[in-house]
């Protein structure tokens, strides 16, 4: 009887991102490239919110761009805390700007559409699409104007997409997996 070679099961990560959870590859491809990390070293929690700064800390992994010795100039956050020099370089590069009072947020859950924004920041895409009518999802009118521009560049790139309803859901929380979904497929893109 020949020797049939068996397939590898998939190596898990997290306890808690099975390799049938639909962000499972997402999770574990940025996570081998530094740019994800787990809430510990064994689960990930992906349907928990995801803060402001740990959104701002992936995009910058995502970049690439050396964050030593950089300091935030945010009114809200500590300067010795472990996302100070990510929200400095996305200070600096004009990824964040933080709100109208002069601090980031820090601890604050990000919404859909904010992702989508800074997503599409990183991706470098045009201020002229805000005029454009997202006519693809049923609640767009639930979209912010200053977010309609990055939504819908988002969703031409394929880096976004509705639930199953069409709905986009702009202004739920955006979960740790979303997150990473997102941010997943743009660096397929």
């Amino acid at each position: 009887q020949a020797n049939i070679p068996t397939q590898e099961p998939a190596k898990q990560t997290f306890t808690d991102v099975a390799p049938g959870f639909w962000g499972y590859e997402a999770i574990e491809e940025l996570y081998k490239a530094g740019i994800v990390n787990g809430v510990s070293n064994e689960e990930f929690a992906p349907d928990e919110s995801i803060k402001r700064e740990e959104f701002v800390k992936m995009l910058v992994a995502l970049t690439g761009l050396d964050v030593n010795g950089a300091v935030d100039t945010f009114t809200d956050t500590d300067k010795n805390a472990w996302y100070s020099p990510y929200l400095a370089v996305a200070q600096d590069c004009g990824l964040a700007y933080g709100k109208e009072d002069g601090s980031f947020g820090v601890g604050e859950v990000l919404t859909r559409q904010d992702m989508a924004v800074l997503i599409s920041r990183v991706k470098q895409f045009n201020d002229e699409l805000e005029s454009i009518n997202i006519a693809e999802f049923k609640d767009m009118k639930e979209i912010s104007d200053y977010a309609k521009g990055g939504v819908f560049a988002m969703m031409q790139a394929g880096i976004i997409n509705g639930y199953n309803d069409g709905c986009f859901r702009p202004k739920n929380l955006a979960t740790r997996a979303e997150a990473a979904m997102m941010l997943y497929r743009a660096l397929s893109k």
